[in-house]
């Protein structure tokens, strides 16, 4: 008797080491796609404001945050010749986003004469600092402690000290990359929910 209940637990032991079959799942069946698609759309909510020194035509690119009630947005701009920089502007509701000023970053003297555009705007923790990252060759980004502030913003930091072997746009998207790695941990998290900052939206 005691043989037998020896046998019947290791065979107790060896049927439970086995794995469960897995169940298949019933096939899903694909659904017909609606023939007519309807939306609803505002004008342009932001525009491009030219004055004396900036002869702009167009803005796009842009980058968008919440912080301290505030709706920041920094973008690209593009005059007549063909030029490229940068522009900003604030506004706690989208319906003042029309009329709102904006800020050019050529104004800025650690900035100007450089060629900026593209820009993506996000809070990093860690540092408590704002970075700027644009497109350019060799991968580079500007820091500031106040990104409601377009003077405050430091000289072009270089995150390479050459362009890699790609276009600009690249060399934008690998730091681009490399600091939203730095952004995706849980201290930059947190720290930027208790200060009421969003993550940047890009539209490009």
């Amino acid at each position: 008797m005691a043989a037998l209940a020896i046998v019947a637990m290791i065979t107790t032991a060896t049927a439970a080491a086995q794995p469960a079959t897995a169940q298949e799942s019933p096939p899903i069946e694909a659904a017909d796609l609606t023939t007519s698609f309807q939306w609803s759309s505002t004008g342009p909510l932001i525009g491009p404001k030219p004055d004396a020194n900036h002869p702009v035509v167009a803005v796009k690119d842009l980058t968008v945050v919440r912080c301290n009630g505030q709706w920041i947005v920094y973008m690209t701009t593009a005059d007549g010749n063909g030029a490229w920089s940068m522009v900003m502007t604030s506004f706690s509701d989208w319906s003042q986003a029309g009329s709102a000023p904006q800020r050019f970053l050529s104004d800025n003297p650690n900035l100007r004469g450089w060629y900026t555009a593209a820009p993506q705007l996000f809070y990093f923790a860690p540092r408590d600092e704002w970075y700027l990252v644009y497109q350019t060759g060799p991968p580079s980004y500007f820091v500031s402690k106040n990104p409601a502030d377009p003077m405050s913003w430091s000289a072009p930091k270089r995150r390479a000290p050459t362009a890699p072997a790609a276009d600009s746009g690249a060399a934008s998207a690998a730091v681009r990359s490399d600091l939203r790695r730095m952004k995706d941990t849980p201290s930059s998290r947190n720290s930027a929910s208790s200060r009421d900052i969003h993550e940047s939206m890009v539209i490009n």
